[in-house]
Protein backbone atom coordinates (compact mmCIF):
# COMPACT_ATOMS: atom_id res chain seq x y z
CA UNK A 1 0.00 0.00 0.00
CA UNK A 2 2.87 2.31 1.03
CA UNK A 3 4.86 1.63 -2.01
CA UNK A 4 2.13 1.80 -4.36
CA UNK A 5 1.31 5.34 -3.01
CA UNK A 6 4.90 6.36 -3.27
CA UNK A 7 4.88 5.56 -6.94
CA UNK A 8 2.01 7.62 -7.40
CA UNK A 9 3.07 10.32 -5.80
CA UNK A 10 6.10 10.35 -7.81
CA UNK A 11 4.30 10.27 -11.22
CA UNK A 12 2.34 13.02 -9.88
CA UNK A 13 5.64 15.39 -8.83
CA UNK A 14 7.40 14.44 -12.36
CA UNK A 15 3.66 15.28 -14.09
CA UNK A 16 3.70 18.91 -11.59
CA UNK A 17 7.13 19.25 -12.48
CA UNK A 18 6.57 18.67 -16.48
CA UNK A 19 3.89 20.89 -16.43
CA UNK A 20 6.03 23.82 -14.35
CA UNK A 21 8.43 23.61 -16.91
CA UNK A 22 5.95 24.25 -19.93
CA UNK A 23 4.06 27.29 -18.28
CA UNK A 24 8.37 28.57 -17.86
CA UNK A 25 8.65 28.60 -21.94
CA UNK A 26 5.30 29.84 -22.48
CA UNK A 27 5.83 32.62 -20.52
CA UNK A 28 9.29 32.86 -22.06
CA UNK A 29 7.92 32.76 -25.76
CA UNK A 30 5.02 35.46 -24.76
CA UNK A 31 7.33 38.15 -23.35
CA UNK A 32 9.32 37.34 -26.87
CA UNK A 33 7.06 38.07 -28.65
CA UNK A 34 5.53 41.15 -26.30
CA UNK A 35 8.95 42.48 -27.00
CA UNK A 36 8.13 43.37 -30.77
CA UNK A 37 6.58 46.78 -30.53
CA UNK A 38 5.39 47.80 -34.45
CA UNK A 39 3.92 50.97 -32.72
CA UNK A 40 1.16 52.63 -35.36
CA UNK A 41 3.16 50.50 -38.48
CA UNK A 42 2.07 47.27 -39.69
CA UNK A 43 4.15 44.18 -39.74
CA UNK A 44 3.30 43.56 -43.25
CA UNK A 45 4.85 47.25 -44.09
CA UNK A 46 7.23 46.52 -47.07
CA UNK A 47 10.36 48.28 -46.33
CA UNK A 48 12.85 49.75 -49.16
CA UNK A 49 16.11 49.14 -48.13
CA UNK A 50 19.52 50.87 -48.99
CA UNK A 51 22.32 48.33 -48.12
CA UNK A 52 25.48 49.32 -48.89
CA UNK A 53 24.32 50.97 -52.05
CA UNK A 54 21.96 48.34 -53.22
CA UNK A 55 18.65 48.96 -53.32
CA UNK A 56 16.15 45.77 -51.99
CA UNK A 57 12.36 45.38 -50.42
CA UNK A 58 11.54 43.26 -47.58
CA UNK A 59 8.66 43.10 -45.24
CA UNK A 60 9.25 44.29 -41.84
CA UNK A 61 7.80 41.29 -40.36
CA UNK A 62 10.93 39.90 -42.04
CA UNK A 63 13.35 42.17 -40.27
CA UNK A 64 11.58 41.44 -36.92
CA UNK A 65 11.04 38.44 -37.03
CA UNK A 66 13.69 37.27 -34.57
CA UNK A 67 12.63 38.56 -30.67
CA UNK A 68 14.55 40.86 -28.80
CA UNK A 69 17.27 41.50 -31.57
CA UNK A 70 18.89 44.58 -32.44
CA UNK A 71 17.67 44.38 -35.92
CA UNK A 72 13.97 43.42 -34.74
CA UNK A 73 14.24 46.50 -32.24
CA UNK A 74 15.45 49.07 -35.08
CA UNK A 75 12.74 47.87 -37.75
CA UNK A 76 10.06 47.17 -34.94
CA UNK A 77 8.37 51.02 -36.33
CA UNK A 78 9.55 52.67 -33.37
CA UNK A 79 12.01 54.12 -34.70
CA UNK A 80 11.30 54.68 -38.73
CA UNK A 81 11.57 58.72 -38.34
CA UNK A 82 15.34 58.63 -36.70
CA UNK A 83 17.13 55.56 -39.05
CA UNK A 84 19.45 57.09 -41.48
CA UNK A 85 17.55 56.86 -45.16
CA UNK A 86 19.28 57.70 -48.15
CA UNK A 87 18.01 60.64 -50.92
CA UNK A 88 15.19 58.22 -52.30
CA UNK A 89 13.70 58.02 -48.45
CA UNK A 90 15.08 53.60 -48.30
CA UNK A 91 16.50 53.04 -45.00
CA UNK A 92 20.22 53.21 -44.57
CA UNK A 93 21.92 50.03 -43.39
CA UNK A 94 25.41 50.56 -43.62
CA UNK A 95 26.49 46.56 -44.58
CA UNK A 96 28.11 45.41 -47.73
CA UNK A 97 25.11 44.05 -49.21
CA UNK A 98 27.36 40.98 -50.22
CA UNK A 99 27.21 39.56 -46.80
CA UNK A 100 24.13 41.04 -45.60
CA UNK A 101 22.15 39.21 -48.07
CA UNK A 102 22.39 36.11 -46.06
CA UNK A 103 21.02 37.44 -43.40
CA UNK A 104 17.98 38.56 -45.10
CA UNK A 105 17.97 34.90 -46.75
CA UNK A 106 17.72 33.42 -43.32
CA UNK A 107 14.95 35.55 -42.09
CA UNK A 108 12.79 35.05 -45.23
CA UNK A 109 13.55 31.29 -44.28
CA UNK A 110 12.49 31.26 -41.11
CA UNK A 111 9.69 33.01 -41.76
CA UNK A 112 8.17 30.58 -44.31
CA UNK A 113 9.42 27.40 -42.20
CA UNK A 114 7.45 24.73 -41.17
CA UNK A 115 8.73 24.40 -37.74
CA UNK A 116 12.26 22.03 -39.06
CA UNK A 117 15.71 23.25 -39.06
CA UNK A 118 16.16 26.42 -41.24
CA UNK A 119 19.77 26.73 -43.09
CA UNK A 120 22.95 28.73 -41.96
CA UNK A 121 23.96 31.24 -44.01
CA UNK A 122 26.81 29.67 -46.60
CA UNK A 123 29.73 31.00 -45.40
CA UNK A 124 31.71 29.27 -48.20
CA UNK A 125 29.69 31.64 -50.61
CA UNK A 126 31.25 34.78 -48.30
CA UNK A 127 34.90 33.79 -47.75
CA UNK A 128 36.25 33.99 -50.92
CA UNK A 129 40.40 33.57 -51.91
CA UNK A 130 41.28 37.36 -51.88
CA UNK A 131 38.86 38.30 -48.59
CA UNK A 132 40.15 35.50 -46.43
CA UNK A 133 38.76 37.89 -43.37
CA UNK A 134 35.06 37.68 -44.20
CA UNK A 135 34.09 34.92 -41.67
CA UNK A 136 34.90 36.90 -39.29
CA UNK A 137 33.25 40.13 -40.65
CA UNK A 138 29.78 38.24 -41.19
CA UNK A 139 29.89 37.08 -37.24
CA UNK A 140 31.21 40.59 -35.99
CA UNK A 141 27.75 41.57 -38.33
CA UNK A 142 25.44 38.94 -36.63
CA UNK A 143 27.03 39.51 -33.18
CA UNK A 144 26.17 43.36 -33.88
CA UNK A 145 22.39 43.00 -35.04
CA UNK A 146 21.69 40.38 -31.90
CA UNK A 147 21.13 37.18 -34.02
CA UNK A 148 23.78 34.85 -33.16
CA UNK A 149 21.98 32.51 -30.35
CA UNK A 150 19.39 32.28 -34.09
CA UNK A 151 21.56 31.60 -36.61
CA UNK A 152 24.05 29.99 -34.36
CA UNK A 153 21.91 28.08 -31.82
CA UNK A 154 23.52 25.20 -29.53
CA UNK A 155 22.11 21.62 -28.21
CA UNK A 156 22.23 19.83 -25.31
CA UNK A 157 22.56 16.21 -26.78
CA UNK A 158 22.51 12.93 -24.42
CA UNK A 159 22.35 9.33 -25.42
CA UNK A 160 19.43 6.86 -24.75
CA UNK A 161 20.48 3.69 -23.60
CA UNK A 162 19.25 1.36 -26.40
CA UNK A 163 19.67 4.26 -29.00
CA UNK A 164 23.10 4.72 -31.54
CA UNK A 165 21.56 8.22 -31.92
CA UNK A 166 21.26 11.81 -29.90
CA UNK A 167 18.37 13.06 -27.88
CA UNK A 168 18.33 17.15 -28.51
CA UNK A 169 17.77 19.34 -25.40
CA UNK A 170 17.14 22.95 -25.49
CA UNK A 171 19.73 24.85 -23.08
CA UNK A 172 17.22 24.22 -19.90
CA UNK A 173 16.47 20.69 -18.82
CA UNK A 174 15.60 18.89 -15.75
CA UNK A 175 17.16 15.29 -14.66
CA UNK A 176 16.61 13.78 -12.08
CA UNK A 177 18.99 10.61 -12.64
CA UNK A 178 23.04 11.36 -13.19
CA UNK A 179 22.79 12.33 -16.79
CA UNK A 180 25.73 13.42 -19.39
CA UNK A 181 24.89 16.24 -21.71
CA UNK A 182 27.47 17.70 -24.88
CA UNK A 183 27.07 21.10 -25.47
CA UNK A 184 27.06 21.45 -29.22
CA UNK A 185 26.34 23.36 -32.58
CA UNK A 186 23.36 22.94 -33.79
CA UNK A 187 23.46 22.92 -37.58
CA UNK A 188 26.58 24.55 -38.17
CA UNK A 189 30.03 24.27 -37.47
CA UNK A 190 31.45 27.54 -35.13
CA UNK A 191 33.46 25.90 -32.36
CA UNK A 192 32.10 26.92 -28.42
CA UNK A 193 35.14 29.00 -26.62
CA UNK A 194 33.00 30.02 -23.93
CA UNK A 195 29.56 29.06 -21.76
CA UNK A 196 27.96 30.16 -18.81
CA UNK A 197 25.29 27.32 -17.41
CA UNK A 198 22.86 29.08 -14.31
CA UNK A 199 22.14 26.49 -11.74
CA UNK A 200 18.65 25.37 -10.21
CA UNK A 201 18.35 22.99 -7.66
CA UNK A 202 21.10 20.48 -7.91
CA UNK A 203 21.53 17.30 -6.11
CA UNK A 204 25.09 16.64 -7.81
CA UNK A 205 26.81 18.66 -10.82
CA UNK A 206 30.38 18.91 -12.76
CA UNK A 207 30.80 21.07 -15.93
CA UNK A 208 33.64 20.61 -18.31
CA UNK A 209 35.39 19.96 -21.43
CA UNK A 210 35.96 16.64 -23.52
CA UNK A 211 38.50 16.42 -25.83
CA UNK A 212 37.35 15.72 -29.21
CA UNK A 213 39.27 13.12 -31.18
CA UNK A 214 40.06 10.82 -28.81
CA UNK A 215 37.22 8.19 -29.00
CA UNK A 216 35.49 9.59 -25.84
CA UNK A 217 31.42 8.36 -25.90
CA UNK A 218 28.86 8.73 -23.36
CA UNK A 219 28.56 5.43 -22.79
CA UNK A 220 32.40 5.52 -21.16
CA UNK A 221 30.94 7.54 -18.33
CA UNK A 222 28.19 4.27 -17.74
CA UNK A 223 31.60 1.86 -17.44
CA UNK A 224 32.35 3.74 -14.35
CA UNK A 225 30.54 3.32 -10.93
CA UNK A 226 29.24 7.46 -10.21
CA UNK A 227 31.34 8.89 -13.33
CA UNK A 228 31.05 12.00 -14.68
CA UNK A 229 33.05 15.01 -17.12
CA UNK A 230 36.24 14.98 -15.43
CA UNK A 231 36.21 11.43 -14.27
CA UNK A 232 37.65 10.01 -17.13
CA UNK A 233 41.18 10.45 -19.65
CA UNK A 234 40.55 13.21 -21.77
CA UNK A 235 38.32 15.40 -19.47
CA UNK A 236 38.68 18.60 -16.74
CA UNK A 237 35.85 19.87 -15.24
CA UNK A 238 34.77 21.94 -12.17
CA UNK A 239 32.94 19.38 -9.97
CA UNK A 240 30.66 22.01 -7.64
CA UNK A 241 29.72 19.35 -5.14
CA UNK A 242 33.30 17.73 -4.37
CA UNK A 243 34.68 21.68 -4.46
CA UNK A 244 37.54 20.07 -6.66
CA UNK A 245 38.81 20.27 -9.91
CA UNK A 246 39.52 17.71 -12.42
CA UNK A 247 41.33 16.87 -14.90
CA UNK A 248 41.52 13.12 -16.19
CA UNK A 249 40.25 12.21 -12.94
CA UNK A 250 42.57 13.81 -10.93
CA UNK A 251 41.69 16.19 -7.94
CA UNK A 252 42.82 19.33 -7.09
CA UNK A 253 40.70 21.16 -4.25
CA UNK A 254 38.81 24.40 -4.69
CA UNK A 255 37.36 26.61 -1.54
CA UNK A 256 33.64 26.90 -1.14
CA UNK A 257 32.08 25.51 -4.25
CA UNK A 258 28.87 24.23 -2.86
CA UNK A 259 26.19 24.66 -5.65
CA UNK A 260 23.14 26.43 -4.70
CA UNK A 261 20.03 27.58 -6.79
CA UNK A 262 21.09 30.84 -8.92
CA UNK A 263 25.00 29.91 -8.56
CA UNK A 264 26.50 30.94 -11.87
CA UNK A 265 29.67 29.03 -13.81
CA UNK A 266 31.46 30.32 -16.30
CA UNK A 267 34.37 28.75 -18.47
CA UNK A 268 35.91 30.45 -20.63
CA UNK A 269 38.73 30.03 -23.29
CA UNK A 270 38.17 26.11 -23.61
CA UNK A 271 38.27 25.57 -19.97
CA UNK A 272 41.56 27.46 -19.35
CA UNK A 273 39.66 30.09 -17.17
CA UNK A 274 36.77 29.44 -14.78
CA UNK A 275 34.09 31.89 -12.81
CA UNK A 276 31.84 31.58 -9.90
CA UNK A 277 28.99 33.91 -9.53
CA UNK A 278 31.66 36.47 -10.82
CA UNK A 279 34.82 35.46 -8.94
CA UNK A 280 37.93 34.21 -10.64
CA UNK A 281 38.46 30.19 -9.23
CA UNK A 282 41.68 30.13 -9.63
CA UNK A 283 43.31 29.64 -6.12
CA UNK A 284 47.09 28.22 -7.33
CA UNK A 285 49.89 29.57 -9.10
CA UNK A 286 50.25 29.61 -12.42
CA UNK A 287 52.43 26.53 -12.04
CA UNK A 288 50.82 24.41 -10.45
CA UNK A 289 48.17 25.21 -13.17
CA UNK A 290 50.86 24.06 -16.34
CA UNK A 291 50.98 21.22 -14.40
CA UNK A 292 47.32 20.39 -14.44
CA UNK A 293 47.25 21.25 -17.85
CA UNK A 294 50.01 19.98 -19.47
CA UNK A 295 48.18 15.89 -19.23
CA UNK A 296 46.09 18.11 -22.21
CA UNK A 297 48.21 20.30 -23.63
CA UNK A 298 48.98 17.85 -26.20
CA UNK A 299 45.52 17.74 -27.22
CA UNK A 300 44.66 21.71 -28.18
CA UNK A 301 45.93 20.82 -31.88
CA UNK A 302 43.61 21.02 -35.00
CA UNK A 303 42.73 16.97 -34.51
CA UNK A 304 42.09 17.24 -30.84
CA UNK A 305 39.43 19.88 -30.14
CA UNK A 306 37.77 20.60 -26.39
CA UNK A 307 33.96 20.73 -26.26
CA UNK A 308 31.76 21.30 -23.42
CA UNK A 309 30.37 18.46 -21.58
CA UNK A 310 28.17 18.58 -18.42
CA UNK A 311 27.12 16.15 -16.30
CA UNK A 312 24.02 17.30 -14.13
CA UNK A 313 21.26 15.73 -11.56
CA UNK A 314 19.10 18.34 -11.35
CA UNK A 315 17.91 21.34 -13.36
CA UNK A 316 20.83 24.08 -15.08
CA UNK A 317 20.03 26.09 -17.95
CA UNK A 318 22.70 27.65 -20.55
CA UNK A 319 22.45 31.10 -20.19
CA UNK A 320 25.50 31.95 -22.65
CA UNK A 321 28.00 30.62 -25.13
CA UNK A 322 30.54 32.66 -27.13
CA UNK A 323 32.17 31.16 -30.19
CA UNK A 324 35.23 30.86 -31.83
CA UNK A 325 36.62 29.57 -34.97
CA UNK A 326 34.51 27.03 -37.05
CA UNK A 327 35.23 23.65 -35.85
CA UNK A 328 37.79 21.50 -38.13
CA UNK A 329 37.12 17.65 -39.28
CA UNK A 330 38.81 14.98 -37.46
Amino acid sequence: MISALTEALSVREKDLDAREEQLENDRQDFEKIRSVDYSNTNPSDVLDLNIGGVKRSVLRRTLTSIPDSMLATRFSGRWDDSIEKDKDGCFFIDQEYSMFRYIIKFLRQKAIGDGKRHSVPDLANIKGNAHPDKYEDFYEMVEYYGLTDAIYPVVLKTKKKDDPGYDLESGNVIRKEWTHFLLAPYGHSRRIKTFEVTLGIVERIQIGWHTLGLSLKLVDFNNGIGCGIGDIEGTLALDLKESSFLVDGAATPINDLEPSKGTVVRSEDFGRVWYVNGNLVAPFSRKKWDGMEKPLQSRYSEKHQLCPYISVSGQIEITSVEFGEAMKAV
